[in-house]
């Protein structure tokens, strides 16, 4: 639960600084406020990662332009601008992570990512962060590539950002729902 806390603070942080525009030391020294700066080890009082999600925050940042290429590779009649500011914060912690941190498994990466979007997403959030995150992983050799008949359920592709998937290329891509402009 250290490093689960640590990403959604590093979400957070990312979420200001891209949303709000404030500088990252500030939104790094506001989530250490908001779990103070010591790590105690209290009864019942969930710990947390600080160094963790300080490099999260501070990897993220550096590689910025990297990942935005990433996500913007997986996007289609979307730019990602447009994706919700939450779901942008997501992808890119965990793609840094995904891509960076070889210590952690893709598979739990993905599933942290995801447990985060419902948390801070909305109900299509999940299933796209997911849909981008396995796409990722699979291109960069990071997960076996599915074989047709264990792709799952619908056509293959992830879906997009609101919760519909609307296929009309690779299974990597996400394309624009119809009707939204």
């Amino acid at each position: 639960m250290r490093r689960r806390l640590a990403r959604q603070r590093a979400i957070q942080c990312l979420f200001a600084i891209d949303v709000g525009h404030t500088p990252p030391d500030e939104a790094i020294a506001t989530a250490v406020a908001l779990e103070g700066e010591e790590e105690p080890e209290r009864a019942g009082v969930e710990v947390w990662d600080r160094s963790f999600m300080e490099e999260l925050v501070r990897g993220t940042l550096t590689q910025r332009e990297s990942i935005d290429a990433i996500i913007r590779s997986h996007l289609r009649g979307w730019t990602l601008e447009r994706l919700a500011a939450v779901d942008r914060a997501i992808l890119r912690v965990a793609l840094y992570e995904l891509l960076y941190h070889e210590d952690v498994p893709p598979k739990v990466t993905i599933d942290e990512a995801v447990e985060l979007a419902k948390v801070f997403g909305d109900d299509a959030s999940p299933k796209f962060v997911n849909g981008v995150l396995s796409a990722v992983a699979r291109e960069q050799g990071l997960l076996p590539a599915e074989a047709p008949e264990q792709a799952g359920e619908g056509d293959g592709a992830p879906p997009g950002p609101s919760g519909q998937s609307s296929f009309a290329g690779p299974p990597d891509v996400v394309q624009q729902p119809e009707g939204m402009a």
